[in-house]
């Protein structure tokens, strides 16, 4: 079987255990995205991948990744599940340059090390 069209089948098993998992039908996920019901029976009879933007949708019906519908994999970066605190963090960590990212690096590795030492 050619590698896209595994990549699809198992998209579409993806979106149908996390439905199950949620304990919702397609007909939500539908209405969550916008998706007829015709199209997406086209999408998969035919193993084609939905559009970016819906298949975005999808995924953020769902409180997955894109990254995993297709692939399975989790990204490092999916903060969705993760405190506030945790996202501000991160927020402002990817605003900072270079030197100020070195200099929280080193704040850090002294509040661990003051950590095991205790």
């Amino acid at each position: 079987m050619c590698k896209i069209f595994a990549y699809m089948e198992t998209f579409y098993k993806r979106v149908g255990v996390k439905l199950i998992e949620m304990e919702k039908k397609r007909s939500w996920l539908l209405v969550q995205t916008g998706i007829k019901a015709s199209t997406w029976s086209s999408w998969e009879k035919y193993r084609r991948m939905p559009p970016a933007d819906r298949a975005l949708a999808i995924a953020d019906s769902l409180g997955l990744t894109l990254e995993y519908l297709i692939t399975g994999r989790q990204s490092a970066l999916d903060f969705r599940k993760t405190s506030p605190q945790i996202l501000e963090i991160y927020q402002k960590l990817a605003d900072m340059d270079e030197q100020q990212l070195r200099r929280v690096l080193t704040m850090v590795n002294t509040i661990r090390l003051e950590a095991t030492e205790r």
